[in-house]
Formats: C-alpha cells, sequence, structure tokens
C-alpha cells in the first residue's frame, strides 16, 4: 500500500506540473512540489494520511509565498527583452506586433503577437498572416492595427 501511495503522488505532482503549463498564474506549480515532497515522505515510511495532507497543504503554501514571485519572472512572455507588464495602455499604441492569422475587416478571430502574449485583433484593412503590424488602439484584450 505504501508504494502505491507514494506513486499516487508521484503522478499528481508531476500532473500538476503539467497542468501549469497549460494555465496562467504560475500558481498549480507549487501544488505539484508539495505532492512531490509528500511522495518522498512516503517512501521513507509516512503512512498516515491525515499527515500526508497536512504536509502537501502546509509545502504547497510556503513554497508559493516564498517562490512565486522570485520564479514568475522566468515564465513570463519576452520577446524584445521587455516585460508585457511594465507597458501602460499609452505605450502599447504606436508599437509594432506581428499577424499570427489572417485578420479580415469585421471578423472577430484575428490574432497578433504583442511581446510574446497573444492578443485579438481587429483591423479595418485585410491583413495576412506573418504580417508586421502597427498598434493603433486597445480596447481591453483586443488590439486595433494597421498595417506599416
Amino acid at each position: 500500500m505504501e508504494m502505491f501511495s507514494a506513486l499516487f503522488w508521484l503522478i499528481l505532482g508531476v500532473a500538476f506540473m503539467l497542468i501549469e503549463m497549460a494555465l496562467p498564474g504560475f500558481i498549480i506549480f507549487f501544488f505539484g512540489i508539495g505532492a512531490l515532497v509528500v511522495s518522498g515522505a512516503v517512501l521513507l515510511g509516512l503512512e498516515d494520511i491525515n499527515i500526508q495532507m497536512l504536509i502537501f497543504i502546509f509545502t504547497s503554501l510556503i513554497t508559493l509565498i516564498i517562490f512565486r514571485k522570485k520564479g514568475k519572472k522566468y515564465f513570463e512572455g519576452k520577446v524584445t527583452g521587455k516585460n508585457q507588464t511594465d507597458e501602460t495602455i499609452e505605450n502599447i499604441i504606436g508599437q509594432k506586433a506581428r499577424a499570427v492569422t489572417d485578420i479580415i475587416p469585421g471578423g472577430i478571430d484575428g490574432k497578433v503577437e504583442f511581446h510574446g502574449t497573444l492578443w485579438n485583433a481587429v483591423s479595418d484593412e485585410r491583413i495576412e498572416k506573418d504580417s508586421v503590424l502597427e498598434i493603433i488602439s486597445r480596447d481591453n484584450l483586443t488590439l486595433k492595427v494597421k498595417k506599416i
């Protein structure tokens, strides 16, 4: 039973770390660390499930509090060396972006890459994929762009 429990925590820890790649926020990763720590504790002889849960919660929360801010900077998108969170609305206008999909006037499914992040995009003119664009305005998470 001990090996089953250790294997369960190991699989859970790896799953949490893999799920982190698909979700924003850099939070679930630390629950993966907590699960891996419990897996090691079970291999060392810890059998009480209540203690396992306490170790999981405690380790996950402590590592989250201590390391999230330090580790988050390694997982943010960067293209030109600028961090996307450093950009204000005023600084976005006039910047260059790259079309990831074709952008059709009146369409809602256009996408552009700006500082390593995908944004929804609209335009008054047809724009082909991989074109270099200029950002002319921003409405929440949608950028209005034009060809350069």
